[in-house]
């Protein structure tokens, strides 16, 4: 069991002191009989959502409040299949190009404006606007009509038609197997920014008075802070139980701390503190598979790591069963693939690879890089093979400890590895530019994590094609390779499902893993602290509020 912290000893200690000793239950509180309505849950968010605007680079902690206060299309569920929302059904034409949604006519927004098929087509010829630099381009990509939208020859996407107020129908390009998993935005209300600039959407005041059509209707945004949201009583599926969410927005070691004081119901769990809340027996642990990969992002731009050979040394070099077993104290799984391991594309018969520094070292001798026997540290051109190796501590609590671990496992490899932690939003500010091409010098390797919106894999041309790179969109591994462009659109086009399948398993993930614009490390389990209080409370597999219109309060 990995040494708690000092800070989590004195943590532990208080909650012994505040609490009965004694074991906390494992499971969910036994539900009553009625469900009791109202009352207040509050959570923790590791990071700031930043904006409302949903279309605007969203980032993986907005997830859980955009979740409850906007819809989508479609959305994933337990199987991480794309199933109707705010569709009630779907048709497709017989030639595979012809997406149709059928609306459901019952829907209106907070403000009490009725929803309709326009402002499904306002959010998504936003995406392909001339002036639109959110990065999220791709998502109308595949449309027919989308260039010359973006080019501004028409006013807006032909591919993209209103049947009637209902009705929308998306006509791709050619057949597109992925466009469900495209066609999973949340919808923006065009009675609001529909005359926004939009260049402006991203500061306009929508951001912290935001109208949307979930559960929940936003009530107070304060940046850094906290975020209240309230019940809608008109939620097209059902009011919900409970009368308010309040996400208190903290470091997650704070959050625990507050879980412990009962400030805090549900907050999530760092791995190496599960000894803190075995220890209270007002609350228990909620333990669930994680699809959220956790891997290294590499500068396929920079001079570090230009040549494929040294991002190659990089997937000998980590020992990634050590990773996991120091870091998140065996509560994960180790990856040869950047994708969720429960998700159909991801093929089990690639192995995690061992670590072999002799093989990783061969490949830094063929690239060039030769130790300098004097200082321990390998050169080229002159240049020692110094590099920074950035990450985030606000929101996997394990990232410190794993930027830690990659630092002393590359060492002996002579490269030698400093560490910079930054704040999500500064970050991702500096990796994305809005509206200039990214530096290539601005960077040399990150460690990161993905969330997969639904279990298909297409979210990764995201990352991966030319057409992506900032600030066309969120591709900030400047990776570009015709090849993988060609591969990407290829098995776009396989409306058969084992024959996508079997590409990816036969074609695509070896290309990925000889190219590397990602070294895959581990997946976690996620862990979540809930108190006895919130009956209901079950995180799904790409949520924590999936099933939100379930829970309520037992006090």
């Amino acid at each position: 069991m990995r040494r708690l912290s000092s800070a989590m000893m004195l943590i532990l200690v208080f909650a012994l002191v505040a609490a009965a000793c004694g074991p906390a239950e494992d499971t969910t509180p036994t539900d009553p009989t009625e469900p009791v309505t109202g009352g207040t849950v509050t959570m923790g968010l590791e990071g700031d959502p930043e904006r409302f605007v949903t279309t605007i680079y969203p980032v993986a902690t907005a997830d859980p409040v955009h979740g409850l206060v906007f819809n989508a299309l479609v959305s994933p569920n337990e199987e991480m299949e794309f199933v109707p929302d705010l569709a009630k059904s779907i048709d497709y034409s017989a030639d595979g190009r012809t997406i149709t949604f059928y609306l459901h006519e019952d829907v209106f927004w907070h403000d009490g404006e009725p929803f309709t098929a326009h402002d499904v087509a306002f959010t998504y010829n936003m995406m392909a606007h001339p002036d639109y630099h959110g990065g999220q381009d791709v998502k109308v990509g595949f449309l027919e009509g989308v260039e010359d939208a973006r080019e501004g020859r028409t006013d807006g996407v032909s591919g993209i038609q209103i049947l009637d107020d209902h009705t929308i129908s998306f006509t791709a390009k050619e057949p597109f197997a992925p466009a469900l998993s495209q066609l999973n935005m949340r919808i923006m209300p065009k009675h609001i920014l529909g005359d926004v600039p939009i260049r402006e959407l991203d500061v306009h005041e929508f951001n912290f008075n935001a109208i949307g059509t979930g559960p929940f209707q936003l009530v107070e945004y304060v940046p850094d802070r906290h975020v209240i949201v309230e019940a809608f009583d008109d939620y097209f599926l059902g009011r919900p139980k409970i009368d308010r969410v309040i996400f208190r927005i903290a470091s997650p070691e704070a959050l625990l701390s507050s879980w412990l004081r009962e400030e805090v119901d549900i907050v999530s769990l760092p791995a190496g503190e599960l000894a803190v809340v075995e220890g209270a027996d007002f609350g228990y642990i909620h333990e669930h598979p994680s699809e959220r990969p956790t891997y290294v992002g590499l500068n396929c731009q920079s001079f570090y790591f230009n040549d494929v050979r040294v991002r190659q040394a990089l997937y000998h070099a980590l020992d990634r069963y050590e990773i996991v077993d120091l870091v998140l104290d065996g509560n994960g799984v180790p990856i040869s693939q950047n994708h969720p391991p429960a998700m159909w594309a991801y093929n089990h018969d690639i192995p995690v690879p061992e670590q072999d520094l002799d093989k990783a070292g061969d490949l830094l001798d063929q690239a060039g890089w030769e130790m300098n026997p004097a200082t321990g540290i390998r050169e080229k051109d002159g240049r020692p093979f110094d590099v920074e190796l950035w990450y985030v501590t606000d929101r996997e609590a394990f990232q410190p400890d794993l930027a830690a671990l990659v630092q002393v496992q590359l060492n002996p490899l002579g490269i030698n590895v400093s560490l910079r932690s930054w704040d999500s939003p500064s970050l991702w500010a500096t990796l994305l530019p809005r509206t200039e091409a990214a530096d290539p010098d601005g960077f040399e390797f990150v460690i990161a994590s993905i969330s997969p919106s639904g279990g298909d894999p297409q979210w990764m041309n995201r990352y991966v094609v030319s057409a992506t790179v900032p600030p066309h969109g969120i591709n900030w591994f400047l990776y570009q390779n015709s090849e993988m462009d060609r591969l990407i659109e290829e098995q776009s086009r396989m409306m058969d499902f084992e024959e996508r399948r079997d590409f990816w398993y036969e074609v695509l993930w070896p290309f990925l893993n000889e190219e590397l614009p990602f070294v895959p490390i581990l997946n976690p389990v996620s862990f979540y602290a809930v108190n006895n209080r919130v009956v209901g409370f079950e995180a799904g597999i790409n949520t924590r509020v999936n099933n939100v219109l379930n829970w309520y309060i037992d006090e």
